[in-house]
């Protein structure tokens, strides 16, 4: 879910290491593949392509599986905490550009 930047929160400390977008243990996945449209969770860390993802200079997260046609995505460009994040077709939209602090 997308929540706006605190500082020091330990809820919002990600890392992007080997593939994956890690939590703790856990790692963003595309829910059961469901593919465009389908909710990111946080899941434990498989090396399946649906918690694998690339990180490419526009700023997307690319999910490996599905050919990497699809992209970390906050819909709606929503700033509403607690927004569901979903993977979705890559746009290179805004709304699909993310950085890690």
């Amino acid at each position: 879910m997308a929540w706006k930047c605190s500082g020091n929160d330990a809820a919002q400390s990600w890392k992007f290491s080997g593939g994956r977008l890690i939590h703790g243990s856990s790692c963003a996945n595309d829910k059961a593949s469901g593919g465009s449209g389908s909710p990111v969770v946080l899941y434990t860390c498989t090396g399946a392509a649906n918690d694998l993802w690339t990180h490419n200079s526009d700023g997307d997260y690319v999910l490996k599986a599905r050919g990497g046609t699809l992209c970390l995505d906050d819909p709606g460009y929503s700033t509403r905490n607690g927004t569901q994040l979903i993977v979705y077709t890559c746009k290179n939209g805004a709304n699909q550009h993310w950085s890690l602090p």
